[in-house]
């Protein structure tokens, strides 16, 4: 294709803004359904800026809700082959005496650490449940 047909094919923008602006309400319809029907596009396929805007802040806003920062653990259960085993872990996490261990685990579902990090509450909990005892994390 030689320059000159190419510079016929491109359309000077201002021109053609100008050419719709003059347009009337029912040449303006006419066109916008040509629109549509020759390229295959529709005002559904578009979202406004504002409400991308929305839609990002209030996925921002429940990925700050779902980032819990402090843990709980709990000791829901544990069976009685694994008393002797999830109370030496009792006594090591929660730098506990034999007696206090052992009614820790009587009393359940009981905390064992509350407020700290997931990394902590994920290595007590893997601790817990390697001797036996059956733990959630809140």
């Amino acid at each position: 294709m030689s320059m000159q047909m190419e510079e016929k094919k491109q359309v000077d923008l201002n021109t053609l803004l100008n050419a719709i602006k003059s347009l009337t309400l029912e040449e303006v319809k006419t066109f916008t359904d040509r629109l549509q029907n020759e390229l295959g596009i529709s005002s559904d396929n578009f979202i406004s800026s504002r409400e991308m805007l929305n839609e990002s802040s209030s996925l921002k806003e429940s990925e700050e809700i779902d980032e819990k920062t402090e843990f709980d653990v709990i000791l829901e259960e544990v069976p009685s082959s694994s008393r002797i085993t999830v109370i030496k872990v009792i006594r090591s996490i929660t730098n506990s005496g034999l007696k206090e261990a052992k009614e820790f685990i009587e009393a359940l579902p009981k905390t064992v650490k509350e407020g700290i990090s997931k990394e902590e509450a994920e290595s007590v909990k893997a601790q817990l449940e390697q001797s036996g005892a059956k733990v959630i994390l809140k």
